[in-house]
């Protein structure tokens, strides 16, 4: 049974593409069209902010924003869209 009314993971966040260490101004993940043309994800515990995206990578990003700590992250991990 499918329930078509509830969520997917892909709905609220996705999966790093490539492993980021706390420098990393550029983000991978398989897709960015759920996501504001630039804001904040949440990674982590990490809060980043990113100015630009492309289909395929947030750039010109800002690590350890709004008082988070910038971390290192492994592909597979997972990121939403953070708001406050």
């Amino acid at each position: 049974f499918f329930n078509s009314a509830i969520p997917t993971i892909n709905d609220f966040g996705a999966l790093l593409d490539i492993s980021v260490n706390t420098t990393d101004q550029t983000i991978y993940i398989p897709n960015t069209s759920r996501f504001a043309n630039s804001g904040y994800i949440l990674l982590g515990d990490e809060i980043i902010y990113y100015a630009n995206k492309l289909s395929d990578r947030f750039y010109n990003c800002t690590r350890g924003a709004l008082g988070s700590v910038a971390k290192t992250h492994n592909a597979g991990d997972y990121l939403r869209t953070y708001t406050f």
